[in-house]
Parts: structure tokens; sequence; C-alpha cells
């Protein structure tokens, strides 16, 4: 069994929600996803503004239905199931948060729901959210360079087993100089991070990590989070960041919407 995982998720337009995880789906069976004994895991990330977990939530207790998928509840209030009306695929859905801290670094929050509010230091966030979530800083444009660069490596130093760095599917691959991907010992954990902008729901779930692990039954939301924070736990990024006319294209239509 394996278990495929995107984790940085976000669906600006929840009308798009039915395409985004048809989406998703097809990217990992292009990959081999063995419809029958693989799990597909999507973390969605929602910022201060973002409701779509809480529109799942909503959805699931008002008709179970969306357009094409079924929602279904799980023992894990963190953790939905949704099932296609058609092929019967299904993939499972876990809440996670994205915060800022008051220096403009992005953390994402793996297995919380919580409504923790931007604007704490990023040292009180790694303290608070290390220890019973997966905390990721991951890789955007310019936000780990000059000041923010020379605070992440800080904190890297510090807290050298509760701190993940994440890849970006935004990342264009002439930028393959990352030192803080260096400076870690940890594991890297790729993420799609779709933009708002038109069209970018198709790479949901063309980046992220496969765990190669034998399970007798689908994980919940908090033994994912331990599979994914143990280093003995074999992982396997999958992946390509973007051409150079994809990158500067999402550049320009991100920066006209």
């Amino acid at each position: 069994m394996a278990i495929y995982c995107d984790t940085h998720v976000h669906c600006y337009d929840f009308s798009e929600i039915d395409a985004l995880l048809s989406f998703a789906y097809s990217n990992v069976r292009a990959r081999g996803f063995d419809t029958q004994a693989d799990q597909l895991i999507l973390f969605f990330t929602d910022g201060r503004d973002d409701k779509t977990w809480a529109n799942l939530t909503s959805a699931m207790q008002n008709t179970g239905g969306l357009e094409q998928w079924q929602l279904k509840s799980t023992p894990c209030d963190k953790t939905l199931s949704v099932t296609h009306s058609q092929t019967n695929a299904q993939i499972t859905l876990v809440a996670g948060r994205q915060i800022n801290s008051s220096e403009r670094l992005e953390f994402l929050v793996l297995g919380f729901a919580g409504d923790d509010q931007d604007g704490d230091d990023a040292e009180q966030i790694v303290e608070k959210f290390s220890n019973d979530y997966l905390l990721i800083t991951p890789w955007g444009v310019g936000k780990w360079l000059f000041s923010r660069g020379a605070l992440l490596s800080g904190l890297l130093e510090r807290f050298r087993s509760g701190l993940f760095l994440g890849d970006n599917g935004g990342r264009p691959w002439f930028w393959t100089y990352v030192p803080h991907f260096r400076q870690t010992k940890q594991t890297i954990f790729n993420g799609s991070d779709p933009l708002p902008i038109k069209g970018e729901i198709s790479r949901v779930a063309s980046f992220g990590v496969k765990i190669n692990i034998k399970m007798s039954e689908q994980a919940n939301a908090t033994q994912l989070i331990d599979l994914l924070k143990d280093e003995s736990v074999c992982k396997e990024n999958f992946g390509r960041p973007l051409s150079a006319f994809a990158f500067l294209r999402s550049r320009f239509a991100l920066a006209l919407s």
C-alpha cells in the first residue's frame, strides 16, 4: 500500500471543488496509483479568509453530496472521505490551516482545524504547533530571501525536529538553488499550492509526497501526521517544478487577477 499526499491544497472557489477532486485523482492515477490498495490524501490548508473546510463539513451535514462526489464523515473530526458517484474512486480530505507570522513567514499546520489568526511571531507559532501537528514552512517566490531567510535559518537550527520545509508545485525548474533545503536534515514535503487563478486546480496532487507503507486500513488524521513526521518511514516526493513558460504565465495571470 502507498499513501499519496498533497500537503498544500487550496480551493479558492468552492464551486470548483468537484473538478479539483477529479483532477487530483487523475493526477495520481497517471503515476501508477492502485485504486484497490493505495490511498490519496489532500490536506486543505485554509488561510484566514478561506472557508473550504467549513464548506465541506456544511455540505456533508446538509446533503452529503457535491456534484460528482459523495461526502462521508469519519471517526476523526479532522478527516472526511469522498467517493465518486460513478467510479467509486475514494479520496481522504484532512483539515489544515495556513498561518502567516508577524514577520510574514508562512506556515502550514496539517491536522489543525482551529481558528487561529495570523500575526504571532514565527517562534511562537513553531512552539505552539510543532508537537501535535505537522508544521511546514512552504517555499514561495521571494519568501525565504533576506531577513526572512535569515529568520528561517535560525528557526531550523533551533527547532531541528519540529519544523519541516515544503517545496512548492509553483517553483520554476530554473530556481534550483534553495539554501534552506540544503540546511535541513529532515524530509522536505512537496505540495501543489494552486494559485487563485483559472486552471490552477488542475495541478492538485501532481506535486506531493508518497508514503510507502503497508496498513490494514485507511489512516486517520492523527496516524497520517505521525507517519509523515516519522523519519524512519520511507517517503518519496513526486512531481516536477513548472516550466519557465508556465511559471511566467502564472505570475502574469496572478498580477492581473
